[in-house]
């Protein structure tokens, strides 16, 4: 098993002759360190979002205002962990994608700010592989 800053940790799934920052639909998976239910629960069979799980539908919805070249496809938020397609379609393919931090060797990519407002810290998690079976969706 490889290793990513001294620990252990399951290969990356991405292809690594494909720039992620190309022109193209991407599945995104998003979910919170140690899968925990920031996002809500769900009350007779429906998603009921918490506080940060409204946060979150917030900026999925505002990522089009950062970059304005993205459409966002469709998403559902679920207790632990979030789904969505996000289109890229860049008017010049050859025009650089900023800041998403997708087209650099990982060693280049800073690490975002923690603890801007001192809620609850660090509650995300990157997924790290790409197929995940949900029993439960």
């Amino acid at each position: 098993m490889d290793k990513y800053r001294n620990k252990y940790r399951v290969a990356s799934a991405r292809a690594w002759f494909w720039d992620y920052g190309r022109n193209g639909a991407y599945f995104v998976t998003i979910c919170t360190k140690n899968r925990k239910h920031h996002f809500g629960e769900i009350l007779d069979g429906k998603m009921k979002l918490s506080v940060i799980g409204h946060l979150a539908n917030s900026c999925w919805h505002e990522i089009p205002k950062h970059f304005p070249f993205v459409e966002l496809g469709a998403h559902v938020i679920m207790p632990d962990h979030m789904h969505g397609i996000v289109i890229i379609n860049k008017p010049d393919e050859s025009a650089e994608t900023p800041n998403l931090g997708v087209s650099q060797p990982e060693t280049n990519v800073s690490k975002p700010e923690t603890n801007v407002s001192k809620p609850e810290t660090n509650i995300y998690q990157p997924e790290t592989n790409v197929y995940q079976p949900e029993t439960n969706v």
